[in-house]
């Protein structure tokens, strides 16, 4: 599956190599675990880490900027939606008020 990064904007760019790494961290932890049974695929992800981060750095060296100074300005771009209000309190907050209910 080969993908063009040539085309992606920058945000668009940034964020597939965002995504490569969260997956690559979800790949070791699973192939450590013994939940996955296809081995070469930490490889492949590495693979197109650093193809992104070629185009990222062959952009930047176009344009005259410093090294990472895309993943600085895009790096920090949400990439799913936040949470609703009602779960202000998160994670943790719910595993509380379940304790709290069966306390009583």
């Amino acid at each position: 599956m080969a993908v063009d990064y040539s085309s992606m904007s920058d945000s668009d760019l940034i964020q597939a190599e965002s995504r490569a790494e969260r997956e690559l961290a979800e790949s070791m932890f699973r192939l450590r675990m013994g939940q996955q049974t296809d081995t070469s695929k930490p490889g492949k992800l590495r693979r197109e880490i650093a193809r992104v981060r070629t185009e990222a750095r062959n952009r930047e060296l176009e344009r005259g900027l410093d090294k990472d100074a895309l993943r600085n300005k895009y790096g920090r771009v949400p990439v799913a939606a936040s949470a609703p209000a009602a779960n202000a309190g998160g994670f943790l907050q719910g595993i509380a008020d379940q304790i709290g209910e069966g306390a009583e």
